[in-house]
């Protein structure tokens, strides 16, 4: 497992042959996982032909030792000013991939291969795409959801 990354691309910048149904339920952004940048649950974007990642300054908030939710109790890292995107060098080929619950019988999953030349985004492949029938999984999560009641 371990931590990952996101990079949000418009869907119009990605082959989308053969994966029309995916495309047909995910709006005009795609935002896919990689474990081929910082791995430190960082955003990213593409923007024309170059990398962006997201940065913001932060602090840190105490919790209420009062509070009767444990959650409450717990301190956070809260984002403060106005945050900005800076140009992130890449010289590397990324996979980006993500699974998506389907609203039908369908679940599917995705992932591509951006080729990145001295920062610039060269090319996007679609390398895999497969759609995979999720009745069994629905019943599986309404199992679960039965027993938490």
């Amino acid at each position: 497992m371990g931590l990952y990354d996101t990079i949000s691309i418009a869907k119009a910048h990605l082959p989308q042959d053969g994966a029309e149904k995916y495309f047909a339920i995910i709006g005009d952004m795609f935002n896919g996982q990689t474990k081929d940048l910082d791995c430190a649950m960082r955003e990213f974007r593409i923007v024309e032909d170059h990398l962006e990642k997201y940065f913001c300054e932060t602090e840190w908030v105490e919790g209420d030792p009062n509070a009767e939710s444990w959650i409450d109790r717990l301190g956070q890292i809260k984002e403060v000013g106005e945050p900005w995107w800076e140009n992130y060098p890449c010289h590397a080929k990324i996979r980006l991939y993500n699974f998506k619950h389907g609203d039908e019988d369908l679940d599917f999953w995705i992932e591509f291969e951006l080729t990145f030349t001295h920062s610039k985004l060269e090319s996007i492949e679609l390398v895999e795409y497969e759609e995979r029938p999720n009745q069994e999984r629905k019943q599986q999560e309404k199992e679960i959801f039965e027993s938490w009641k």
